[in-house]
């Protein structure tokens, strides 16, 4: 039994930023919303849902290329973590996070810019941010946020054998290469 005094539209605005709006509200007809609240919901789910098919051709997008130029990449984050959800389309995306090997970042840098791609202007210390008629990639040459140091020493032992170990999956809507359950985690 539900708390009677939810304040939903807040639910809404907090799962909004927290990207779990196709979490939080999967079952919204069932919930007890005012219609405006109702119709933000809605609104919101149509452009999750948009929004994540719209990076899924992404994801198909770069493992062709990537495959084609004989680049080894893996996803993270994005379609790799929809993988493991109990259902992926759950899984808001908004870009495509990739990594490759330190000795193919420029190569595969160079593909993406004489494919059309521009970069994102900013301050990356992990990735370069591309974008082309809307899709939005990130090419990462470092892990997210590892910090320096013994701890990061011991994490790039682990993560050193990420390509060998990744996985060619298909999910249904398109081929990807994935991290390993252990290197996802």
């Amino acid at each position: 039994i539900l708390d009677q005094n939810i304040d939903w539209q807040q639910v809404l605005s907090e799962s909004v930023m927290q990207t779990v709006v196709l979490t939080a509200f999967q079952n919204y007809k069932e919930l007890p919303l005012d219609e405006k609240t109702e119709n933000l919901v809605q609104k919101n789910i149509k452009q999750c849902t948009k929004n994540k098919l719209f990076c899924f051709q992404g994801h198909r997008y770069l493992h062709g290329l990537m495959t084609k130029n004989g680049i080894p990449y893996c996803i993270i984050k994005g379609a790799a973590s929809a993988y493991r959800y109990p259902d992926p389309l759950l899984r808001i995306m908004g870009d495509v996070d990739f990594y490759v090997p330190n000795d193919k970042v420029k190569q595969a840098l160079a593909l993406l810019l004489a494919e059309g791609f521009q970069k994102v202007p900013g301050n990356h210390t992990y990735h370069y941010a591309l974008q082309k008629d809307g899709m939005h990639l990130e090419l990462h040459y470092r892990p997210i946020a590892i910090p320096d140091g013994e701890k990061s020493a011991v994490f790039y032992e682990y993560w050193s054998d990420i390509f060998e170990k990744s996985i060619l999956t298909n999910d249904g809507l398109g081929q990807y290469v994935f991290p390993s359950d252990f290197h996802h985690g």
